[in-house]
Parts: structure tokens; sequence; C-alpha cells
């Protein structure tokens, strides 16, 4: 008679990583893992790396772009349920499809229900911004100088899939009485007034592109010079 071949006994066959055998443990000062299951690390002055432990959670994705200073758009991981992880505070390497992305930063003692995890540029967002030369001008007005500035943002999702992107840009602010700034549009942009903030949350269709306009005016004495250009 053929021998049967042995069989492994099924802890071993599932044994994956560490992770399938690894209790938490809180203590009053600290979190411990503890790995109930043997592993074998070569000293050979080798980095390794040993998986702790496995969770799954969700996320939201949302871009986030600044075209005034980048004209690339970053891609944001809204991760929610995370309170339950156990989460220590540190560095983290952030792998995105597959492929490292870089580094990014866990803060577990983060007072929001959500916790923000930075994913990296994403270059199928392309941004530009633009200022419109024929809707910006300078005049005079008896003992004042108007000066009118109207720039244009455009925002193109190449992706094939929709996308949520939200765009911030600044209308100048002034703490001196003697200059006085109008916001003519915002193209239904939130403004914070004391800041100067403008913010917008768009939702791009796969291929679609959208235009922002903004505009103001600016009046101080034609005598004076403003300390910063406009932009």
């Amino acid at each position: 008679k053929k021998k049967k071949p042995r069989t492994k006994p099924d802890t071993i066959r599932s044994a994956q990583s560490a992770a399938n055998f690894t209790t938490f443990i809180e203590t009053a000062t600290n979190y411990e893992f503890d790995i109930k299951l043997p592993y074998t690390i070569p000293s050979d002055n080798v980095r390794h790396l040993v998986s702790v432990k496995n969770e799954e959670v969700q996320a939201g994705f949302t871009y986030y772009a600044v075209p005034k200073l980048d004209h690339d758009a970053f891609l944001v991981a809204n991760v929610t349920g995370w309170e339950d992880l156990n989460l220590m505070p540190g560095k983290a390497n952030v792998f995105f499809e597959g492929t490292f992305i870089g580094e990014s930063y866990i803060d577990p003692a983060n007072t929001s229900d959500t916790l923000n995890l930075t994913l990296g540029r994403d270059k199928s967002v392309v941004l530009s911004r633009i200022k419109l030369k024929d809707k910006t001008d300078s005049k005079i007005i008896n003992v004042d100088r108007i000066q009118t500035v109207t720039y244009e943002i455009t925002v193109r999702n190449t992706k094939s899939s929709a996308i949520i992107l939200k765009v911030q840009d600044q209308i100048p602010v002034t703490t001196n009485k003697n200059i006085n700034i109008d916001v003519i549009s915002i193209d239904g942009g939130i403004l914070d007034k004391e800041t100067g903030l403008l913010e917008w949350k768009l939702s791009l269709n796969p291929k679609e592109t959208k235009k922002i306009q903004v505009s103001y005016s600016v009046k101080y004495s034609k005598n004076k010079a403003l300390s910063s250009g406009l932009n």
C-alpha cells in the first residue's frame, strides 16, 4: 500500500504572518502585542519587517489643491473608525495600490473622528491658475487708485473615475484703514473674511474640466504704493 502524504496542521498551513497569532494587551501606560508564534529573524545586519497585526478600515478619498502655490493635486485618505485600531504615534510607510509612495505621520491623539493620511501627488488631476489680462486693470479716480485683479483656475480630471476635489486660494486682506478691498466674484466659493481664505468643493466626472474665476478690487491713495504685488 502506498503511504498517504502527511498533511501539515491547519495552524501551520494558515499561518501567513505573525498577525494571525497576535494578541493585543492594553496596560495602564502602554500597548503590548503578544506574538504567540515563533519567528526567526536572521542576524545578518539587514532590516527585516514583521507583520504584527493586519486590519481593514473604511476610507474615503479627497483631492486637495492650492494652485497658487503648486500645480499638483494631493490625494488624502479619510479613514473612519480608526479609534478602535489601538494605533501608536509615529512615522508610517504609505503604500497605495501596491506602490510605496512615501512617509506619513500617525497621531492617535487626534480629536477628530476622521484620520487623514496623505497619499502624495496625483498627476492625473491637472491644474492651472492664470491672470486674465483683459479683466485686470488699474485706474485713478479723484485721489484714489483702483486696481482690479481677475484670475482663472482651471481643473481637469483625466482619470477614468469621478473624484472630489477641494481647491483653495486667497483674497488679500489688510489692517490698513486707508486700503479698501472689495470682492467682485468668487464663483461660488466659500470665503473666510478674516483670513481671506477661499475654498471650493468640486465634483469632477471622468475627463471633465471646470473653470473658476476670482475677481477683486483694491482701492488706495494714488500717492501711496502697496507693499506687495497683487496676485
